[in-house]
């Protein structure tokens, strides 16, 4: 994606990312130099996000949308799962269980290790839907092919389908991802696009 910045007509800089946050630094930089920059064009940009301005939990919100948009059989199957992994944990041997399930690299050492792992996973997806290839739908027809499955393992289908066979999954490293979600964008700025329109998670905070 690009972030641009326009000036004088036969003079502009480009500015190629992969985050959200210079796409902000641009339409930042046409509100504050009025006179150098003509205009910003920032996609998929959360710039009302540090103000208050949108519901607190709107990207999360957007995110659900998207899955039970696409299919309500798999929507409904997400929801079910979390209470389902919680429980899981909460018996002797739970984590072992679930480790098993979802071919961890490691043992799990609780619950939200798996969740954030999971949560993290439908939040790219939506994020970054192709609309071409659309991710979203193929895991949801992953899930939704077999419906005597137990409902972990048609997560765990979907975690397959979307990170293809490997040797294992879940905590590969010891990264934690989930810091992404803690960050605080505390920039402004004006004329944002969001490529996927309504469906972008980032669309409540512009």
């Amino acid at each position: 994606m690009l972030s641009w910045v326009l000036g004088e007509p036969n003079s502009r800089v480009a500015n190629e990312v992969r985050s959200s946050h210079p796409k902000v630094l641009a339409s930042w930089f046409r509100l504050k130099y009025l006179h150098i920059a003509l205009g910003a064009l920032a996609l998929s940009a959360p710039i009302l996000l540090p103000v208050n301005l949108t519901l607190l939990y709107g990207y999360y919100t957007i995110v659900s949308n998207v899955f039970q948009e696409i299919s309500q059989t798999c929507y409904e199957t997400i929801n079910i799962s979390w209470s389902q992994i919680d429980q899981l944990a909460s018996t002797s041997h739970g984590l072992q269980n679930l480790s098993e399930t979802f071919k961890t690299c490691r043992p799990l050492k609780c619950a939200s290790e798996l969740k954030n792992y999971l949560i993290n996973m439908y939040i790219d997806l939506a994020q970054y839907n192709n609309p071409f290839k659309n991710q979203v739908a193929k895991l949801c027809d992953v899930m939704n092919s077999n419906p005597s499955l137990p409902t972990l393992e048609k997560i765990f289908a979907g975690v397959v389908a979307t990170y293809g066979n490997v040797k294992c999954y879940v905590n590969a490293t010891s990264n934690d991802p989930s810091g992404w979600s803690w960050q605080d964008i505390k920039l402004f700025g004006s004329n944002i696009i969001f490529s996927n329109g309504l469906k972008d998670p980032f669309s409540s905070g512009g």
